[in-house]
């Protein structure tokens, strides 16, 4: 009996320390101060978390204040300063549509966590669903990355 329980301690030890643990990088923003619209977004908040998996990474975004039955698009830009915002049109991250104030990327093999946490230099946008032609129009405009 002794042997079978220290058996099972083992076991359980090994299994504890064999899972790999993912790294994560937290990115917290306010609402966009030069936000332009009919929303009411002074008490937007997000909150961006990218995960390490394997050879890429994943975004988590989770928006808090919002209504939970309004779609957001969500999206990571580069950094451009050639262009007006400061930013290329395109976005190189395409996060699903904030839905009940939740959304994930899809898995990203373009960038490393190591790369992305510490030499990309870029937004994230999170748009008013009525408008989005301009920074203006972004409920939530930040910075992410390595900057």
């Amino acid at each position: 009996m002794v042997k079978v329980i220290s058996l099972f301690v083992l076991v359980i030890f090994f299994m504890s320390t064999c899972t790999k643990k993912r790294n994560q990088k937290v990115y917290h923003f306010n609402h966009n101060p030069s936000y332009v619209g009919p929303l009411n977004i002074s008490n937007y908040k997000a909150t961006a978390i990218v995960t390490d998996v394997d050879s890429g990474i994943t975004i988590e975004v989770d928006l808090i204040g919002a209504d939970p039955n309004t779609i957001y698009p969500t999206h990571v830009h580069i950094q451009d300063l050639t262009q007006p915002y400061g930013f290329h049109g395109f976005p190189v991250i395409g996060i699903h549509e904030i839905h009940n104030g939740h959304a994930t990327s899809n898995f990203s093999k373009d960038y490393t966590f190591e790369n992305f946490t510490k030499n990309f230099r870029g937004y994230l946008l999170i748009h008013d669903p009525r408008n989005s032609n301009d920074t203006t129009t972004h409920v939530i405009f930040g910075k992410i990355g390595g900057w």
